[in-house]
């Protein structure tokens, strides 16, 4: 039976180790969703008159044409695909030579990944391990990106579909073009595939004052992945925030193209509570509120699923 204070320390959100990589690996994994957009991404009216995919567009074209004189010819799709891969195993080779890190735990790790409650480091420094992890890392970036696409994209909605929305439906292509019923039976089986590949490929990573660690049997695995799509709460408040702090900036600036981004972006979040916001005088704390209200569910949902986790051992 796992103890009480490793339920405590997996609660706390940010608990886990990070590097010194780790924004560099977000980084990275930005660019390959450049390349990414331009495989499935459509030529659309919207994008042009859409600020958000513009600038996607534009990043992506100025990726392709910078590269496009060492491919012969190639078409966009085609030297994006080579370019993704290409890119996967740069990664790869690279953290491979890299040195490990000695945290302040004095724990020695290479390249930790967390994903659900688990967090893995690489198992062994084999080229075939350091690939997986390189390719993981860019899934669990989809596997986010996706999940917001299945929370904040409605069936049947085209032309009624606000700027954010058809941002997020062109960059989680393919995804968002599957049926809505089929969506998330697809990203339970893409989140499960991950776990899958981090446990061959890692190891689980003990904490500092637990006594064991989680063992992955077939209900771990499960309620992993399902806290990996209770984890997204915590990037929706993120988007929440942003919001609140563009409206705020936009107020500061007087600037009404700040304070539209920002609104936008709040009412996606903010759904049909955006029309009946909360007010104490001229200050509308429904956003706070609601921030609030997600910190509360997010915390409570990894409580219960964690809790199923522990009974199963």
């Amino acid at each position: 039976m796992l103890s009480t204070s490793f339920l405590t320390q997996e609660l706390k959100k940010g608990e886990h180790v990070r590097m010194p990589t780790e924004f560099a690996d977000f980084l990275f994994n930005v660019i390959l969703l450049l390349f990414w957009f331009k495989i499935w991404g459509k030529s659309h009216r919207s994008t042009v008159f859409n600020p958000y995919l513009s600038r996607l567009d534009r990043a992506g074209d100025g990726l392709i044409n910078f590269l496009r004189p060492l491919f012969f010819g190639l078409n966009a799709r085609s030297i994006a695909i080579v370019s993704i891969v290409v890119l996967l195993l740069f990664r790869a080779l690279a953290m491979g030579i890299a040195p490990p890190v000695t945290t302040q735990e004095g724990l020695a790790l290479h390249w930790p990944i967390r994903f659900g409650f688990i967090q893995f480091d690489i198992q062994e420094k084999g080229i075939l391990h350091h690939l997986v992890f390189s390719f993981t890392s860019f899934a669990i970036f989809l596997f986010n990106i996706w999940g917001l696409a299945l929370i904040f994209l409605r069936p049947r909605l085209t032309a009624h579909r606000v700027r954010a929305q058809e941002f997020l439906h062109q960059a989680s292509r393919p995804f968002s073009d599957a049926a809505f019923f089929a969506q998330p039976p697809i990203l339970l089986g893409w989140g499960l595939a991950i776990t899958l590949l981090l446990k061959i490929c890692g190891e689980v990573l003990v904490q500092p004052g637990t006594e064991l660690a989680l063992q992955l049997n077939a209900t771990t695995i499960v309620v992993n992945t399902l806290t990996a799509l209770v984890d997204l709460l915590s990037i929706i408040r993120w988007f929440l925030l942003l919001g609140i702090i563009i409206s705020w900036l936009s107020t500061l600036r007087n600037s009404h193209s700040l304070a539209g981004i920002g609104q936008e972006w709040m009412n996606l979040v903010l759904g049909p509570l955006a029309r009946r916001p909360i007010r104490l005088g001229m200050m509308n704390l429904t956003p706070i509120i609601v921030f609030l209200a997600l910190a509360a569910l997010h915390l409570l949902l990894r409580v219960l699923l964690l809790t199923i986790c522990i009974a199963s051992q």
